[in-house]
């Protein structure tokens, strides 16, 4: 049986991947700061929106309004979305902080048990979680991290929806997300990147770097920002250099 597929907002992408995320996984997308990964799950959701499905946008570093306030910037209007009922904007620092306060581990599945309230209230069947870092109790071991990433990762499976989840790398290192264990648990990994080439240009680049369950192109492609769509893919990263 062909699993449904879920467009990501990128037709260019969804080529790339087979037509979309495969729905109901969940997927990671790592970059440096600076390199798109807000935009990249703002756009996904927008998708959704086209679609007739609602959405979660579940905010960890920004408070809502920033949220709102870039979606604005590129032209997606959120404040009707939330008013028609199929956006939800929720400010997680605060819950993390109360969380912590009462014990030092998270329990993953309430938290995934509370996701679902929310996604069933709107009938939403695509979640962004910006960034997944502070879901993880960070002065734990490493076989503590794995263990709580494993069962968040196996938790979030039991949705009923499509999750896009960020990591933000360390600039300059060759790594797939914070703490070098997300990339094993997620369905697909997608980077994003600047890269410095020739004659002092810079570019932006994404790149598949696993996708289950799908035949993939493992190669490098530049995109751009643009008002009104986001993340646009523009050419094979090799094209640069054909004269």
């Amino acid at each position: 049986m062909t699993a449904k597929r879920v467009p990501t907002g990128m037709d260019m992408l969804d080529g790339i991947i087979g037509g979309g995320f495969r729905h109901g996984k969940n997927y990671l997308l790592s970059g440096e700061t600076g390199t798109g990964k807000t935009i990249f799950g703002l756009q996904f959701l927008v998708k959704g929106f086209e679609l007739g499905e609602g959405g979660v946008y579940v905010s960890v570093d920004e408070k809502p309004s920033d949220v709102i306030e870039d979606a604005n910037s590129f032209g997606f209007d959120f404040e009707e979305r939330i008013e028609e009922n199929n956006l939800l904007i929720l400010d997680y620092s605060s819950h993390f902080d109360q969380l912590r306060e009462k014990s030092k581990e998270i329990d993953v599945r309430k938290i995934v048990g509370d996701l679902n309230k929310y996604l069933k209230e709107i009938n939403a069947k695509r979640l962004v979680i910006d960034p997944i870092a502070p879901f993880i109790v960070k002065d734990d071991t490493i076989w503590e991290i794995r263990r709580y990433i494993r069962a968040l990762f196996y938790s979030l499976d039991t949705l009923d929806c499509t999750s896009v989840l960020t990591s933000a790398i360390p600039t300059g290192t060759n790594q797939l997300s914070q703490y070098g264990i997300e990339e094993f648990y997620a369905s697909g990994v997608i980077v994003l990147s600047i890269r410095q080439l020739e004659k002092m240009q810079y570019r932006r680049i994404i790149f598949v770097r696993k996708m289950r369950g799908t035949p993939y192109e493992l190669e490098p492609y530049v995109f751009d920002f643009e008002y009104g769509k986001g993340i646009v893919i523009q050419r094979k990263l090799s094209e640069e250099y054909v004269f």
